[in-house]
């Protein structure tokens, strides 16, 4: 894509990203051709201009893009995706900022808080049932390529029942537990690079 393309293209194309890098320089340009507010249009150009300085924001704002983004930004990067029905919420970020907290996380009816960390050598992810019912939770952190877990902690005590994938074609680590009301899962994973 040359930039000039109509959005919806822009808010699409954030399926095929491959790491975080790619996934920041899609959301930064993504963002350039909003409006101030955040506001996704149909067509920011006319079809065919290179020059950046001639937006042209026509027909209209386009409301699939902005859902096709929003949905993706909640279930691809924040990486949030509730089931009611069973009473299951799964956290499993790949964003590409080093941390995130948000709280009164409202997806469907259910209530959550939600946070996440990365360091050098540590990724760690909460999730805080703010519920009256139980439910049971996924945490599932993405590590470093070419990285080997080296300690997994869940509620502050390590363990070594957990589960080892491959995600974006490198190492994950995730963990499931019931989540009281007004309790919270945490996971911890510390890793060495190889």
């Amino acid at each position: 894509m040359t930039g000039m393309e109509q959005l919806p293209a822009w808010t699409t194309a954030l399926a095929g990203i491959r790491n975080e890098t790619e996934l920041r320089e899609k959301l930064h340009h993504l963002r350039q051709l909003t409006d101030l507010d955040g506001s996704i249009w149909w067509w920011p150009y006319k079809y065919q201009e290179t020059r950046r300085a001639a937006v042209l924001r026509e027909p209209g704002k386009c409301g699939w893009a902005a859902a096709v983004y929003l949905c993706r930004f909640i279930h691809d990067i924040l990486g949030f995706r509730l089931d009611m029905p069973t009473r299951r919420i799964d956290f499993r970020p790949f964003c590409p900022w080093n941390q995130f907290t948000w709280k009164n996380l409202r997806l469907g009816r259910g209530v959550f808080n939600a946070t996440f960390h990365e360091s050098q050598s540590q990724s760690t992810a909460e999730i805080t049932n703010q519920n009256s019912e139980p439910f049971d939770g996924l945490i599932e952190l993405v590590l470093p390529e070419s990285a080997a877990s080296a300690m997994c902690k869940v509620n502050g005590r390590s363990i070594s029942d957990y589960k080892l994938a491959q995600r974006f074609n490198r190492p994950s680590v995730g963990v499931t537990a019931a989540i009281a009301p007004g309790q919270a899962l945490r996971l911890e994973v510390t890793f060495k690079k190889a």
